[in-house]
C-alpha cells in the first residue's frame, strides 16, 4: 500500500501584492516620523545648511560636491566623502528653500524607502512575508534610528543604508 504525504505548497505571493505591502510599510514608516516635521535646523544643520554655499546647484557646485570634504563649508577636515548626502541638500535647498520642514520630510521618505527596501530584501532572503513584513515594521519603529531621520545632519545613515539594501 502506497503512502502519500501531503505536501502543502505555498503560492508565492504576486508582485501587487508585495508592492502594497512594502507601500504600507513606508507609509507607516513615513507617518512614525511626521511629528519631526515641525523641528528647526540644530546643530551640524545650521552649519552644512545654513552655509551660503549651499543656495547655488551649478555644475561647480557639483563637481566641488564629488571632489572635496563633507565638511568643505565649515573648513574642518574630516576626510568624509559624501557627495550624494551634499547634492541632496543642494537639491532640497532649490526646492524648500531655508525651510527645515522640507529637509526633513526628504529624511522621512528616504526612511520611508529604507523601510521598504527591508521588507523586500528580507522576503527575497527568507520567503516568508510574514517575518519579512514583522522585521520590517520592528526595524521602522526601532527607537535607535529616531536620530539618524530626525536630524537632518544625520542623512548620511540613511543614504548609505539605503544604497547598501538596494545593492543586496
Amino acid at each position: 500500500m502506497k503512502h502519500h504525504s501531503a505536501v502543502v505548497v505555498r503560492k508565492p505571493w504576486g508582485s501587487r501584492r508585495i508592492f502594497l505591502v512594502a507601500l504600507a510599510v513606508a507609509l507607516f514608516a513615513w507617518v512614525l516620523y511626521l511629528p519631526s516635521l515641525g523641528n528647526p535646523f540644530i546643530w551640524d544643520d545650521l552649519i552644512l545648511i545654513g552655509s551660503p554655499e549651499i543656495q547655488t546647484l551649478d555644475a561647480a557646485t557639483v563637481k566641488r560636491l564629488f571632489t572635496t570634504n563633507f565638511w568643505d563649508v565649515s573648513d574642518a577636515t574630516s576626510g568624509m566623502y559624501r557627495p550624494l548626502t551634499s547634492l541632496s541638500f543642494h537639491t532640497d535647498y532649490q526646492v524648500y528653500g531655508n525651510q527645515p520642514a522640507g529637509f526633513h520630510q526628504t529624511n522621512i521618505i528616504l526612511n520611508a524607502a529604507v523601510c521598504a527596501m527591508v521588507f523586500l530584501v528580507l522576503l527575497e532572503m527568507f520567503s516568508n512575508p510574514l517575518l519579512a513584513l514583522l522585521a520590517a515594521v520592528w526595524f521602522a519603529a526601532f527607537p535607535m534610528h529616531v536620530q539618524s531621520v530626525a536630524w537632518i545632519s544625520a542623512r548620511t545613515d540613511i543614504v548609505a543604508t539605503l544604497f547598501a539594501q538596494v545593492s543586496l
